[in-house]
């Protein structure tokens, strides 16, 4: 597995490589729930760390059927990134972009904005690069079925999409002068206790940016914080 990161990052040195679905949650889902026991989970993803250490990307999935309670879902999520970032901290670090895959449907069912908030908005706000965001056209076979589709994304998955990334972008240029990435500032307080747990003292941590009252005041700073992109510092990147 190793040697398959390696030969990758010699063909395509600029890419992001990792495995789909790790980190993960270790644990046996049930029909309500994706079960992620801390300790089990803590423990395998540990085991695995020589994998994380060696990838360039993190890619765990955040599927979830929204026939569930939205509760559920929302706290299976929350603990699959979560896990994320706690091995993104301790083995990977904070500048290794994490992309989860998440999806757009369940069967012929297309997601609501709320489900899209699980599914899009949740990630942007622990600090996710993007989502690898996809749907199946093995249910869409009628022509009203592929102009439903259509419909679909040019009405609600279109417009969500761009008023993210909207948004992203404007509290990175108000709260980060355009050189980090916003994330809410709970992520973030976790991001810096899983860095303070496991001693990591690199660059990455020495670009975070610390939550202190001298940030700059603006619609975005009482939600979020800055996150440095690599070879920027200070409370709002701009050293």
């Amino acid at each position: 597995m190793l040697g398959t990161l390696d030969k990758v990052r010699q063909l395509r040195p600029s890419g992001y490589f990792g495995y789909y679905g790790y980190p993960r949650c270790w644990g046996v889902p049930t029909a309500a729930e994706i079960v992620c026991p801390a300790a089990v989970t803590t423990r395998i993803n540990d085991d695995l760390g020589w994998l994380f250490t060696g990838s360039s990307g993190l890619y765990p999935r955040i599927y979830f059927n929204p026939a569930v309670n939205h509760t559920s879902v929302h706290n299976a999520i929350r603990r699959i990134l979560n896990e994320t970032a706690r091995v993104q901290a301790k083995f990977s670090g904070l500048n290794t972009p994490i992309l989860p895959y998440a999806i757009f449907q369940s069967g012929n069912h297309f997601f609501d904005q709320s489900d899209l908030d699980l599914a899009i908005r949740e990630p942007a706000d622990m600090g996710a690069a993007g989502v690898v965001f996809w749907g199946s056209s093995a249910m869409f076979h009628l022509h009203d079925e592929c102009l439903n589709m259509q419909k679909y994304i040019k009405d609600v998955l279109g417009p969500y999409v761009k008023s993210t990334e909207t948004f992203f972008e404007q509290c990175s240029q108000k709260n980060c002068n355009s050189n980090g990435r916003c994330v809410r500032k709970d992520y973030e307080a976790l991001a810096q206790l899983n860095l303070k747990e496991n001693g990591t003292d690199d660059e990455c941590r020495r670009n975070m940016n610390s939550i202190n009252e001298e940030q700059q005041k603006n619609e975005f700073s009482d939600a979020y914080i800055c996150r440095c992109f690599q070879g920027w510092s200070g409370p709002n990147c701009s050293s």
